[in-house]
């Protein structure tokens, strides 16, 4: 097939970028249109040679601006909709977006599913309420690390510490990071972005437990967090969210998870007293996230447009 993908291809590590590599490693052709540099004819000309069987988006920002009610991207369905008659069009969004955690999101998936012929997003909590809803969630990175021949020596002297949180500490996050660097003191490392690759593969293997904080939280909806940090070798306490059993996610077994901010500090130092089961949750974690590659995903995406005729 081949896809007209607007999207952010700014960097490698961008979510469209790992999903446009594994449309091309499964043989299908796409054609990258980075938002901030498309407008709506632009978009149409362009596909005017390229010939797609299916135009995708990520949040839809022709111009690189992102719009509750969709108008520029309406402009630009409705121009390869008239040019292409059996054009398939998807949307693969990334974000959390029930109305109770921002009303402009849940105005802007209601308009951007409804140009779709299938709007595939990772909140499965909104999903049941839209009718064209497909889940379907991120996955491991194509640049984890999976087999590293001797985790020790990957450690890094500077990243040798007991409690990691990567990530950015907005909203609520922020007091929480806040306790944990009272509590655990230069024992803490905060990581707000910037290490990805072989170097996040050596970042796990320095610190001893990873967490995940408990905001947003919303049933059925989960980041990409849990696929990054295990598949890259991490031993993950992480919030425990109803759906994730869907998909195999057993705490104890795979992750450590809780419901509430003392399970989060009991969970942590449950598994820095006990060695030997933050390997055993490390090791099977890593082995599981394998099942949820980008490849996997992106064959998913692709059976179910296919089924559309």
């Amino acid at each position: 097939m081949r896809f007209a993908y607007l999207g952010s291809f700014e960097n490698d590590w961008d979510t469209e970028a790992y999903i446009a590599r594994a449309l091309e490693r499964a043989k299908h052709t796409v054609y990258r249109m980075h938002e901030p540099d498309y407008t709506a004819d632009r978009i149409d000309a362009e596909c005017r040679i390229f010939q797609p069987d299916v135009f995708l988006f990520a949040k839809g920002r022709v111009l690189g601006e992102w719009e509750p009610s969709c108008e520029r991207l309406r402009l630009t369905t409705d121009l390869l909709r008239a040019r292409f008659r059996k054009i398939r069009v998807a949307c693969w969004v990334f974000d959390l977006l029930a109305k109770e955690f921002a009303d402009d999101r849940w105005e802007w998936a209601n308009n951007a599913a409804n140009l779709c012929d299938v709007f595939f997003t990772t909140d499965g909590y909104t999903a049941k309420q839209i009718t064209n809803a497909v889940v379907l969630r991120q996955g491991v990175p194509d640049d984890v690390v999976t087999q590293v021949p001797g985790r020790a020596s990957i450690a890094r002297p500077e990243w040798q510490k007991d409690v990691l949180f990567l990530g950015y500490p907005y909203r609520d996050r922020g007091e929480v990071v806040g306790r944990l660097h009272a509590i655990y003191g230069d024992r803490f490392l905060h990581i707000s972005d910037g290490v990805r690759g072989s170097e996040l593969s050596a970042l796990m293997a320095s610190v001893k437990v990873v967490v995940g904080l408990n905001y947003p939280r919303f049933a059925h909806y989960w980041s990409n967090r849990i696929y990054v940090v295990t598949g890259h070798g991490g031993c993950f306490v992480a919030p425990l969210v109803e759906g994730m059993r869907d998909e195999g996610w057993v705490s104890g077994l795979h992750f450590l998870g809780y419901r509430n901010e003392e399970g989060m500090f009991k969970g942590i130092n449950h598994l820095l007293n006990h060695g030997a089961k933050r390997e055993r949750i490390r090791a099977a974690g890593q082995e599981h996230a394998k099942r949820f590659t980008y490849d996997a995903r992106v064959q998913f995406m692709v059976d179910r447009l296919r089924s559309i005729g």
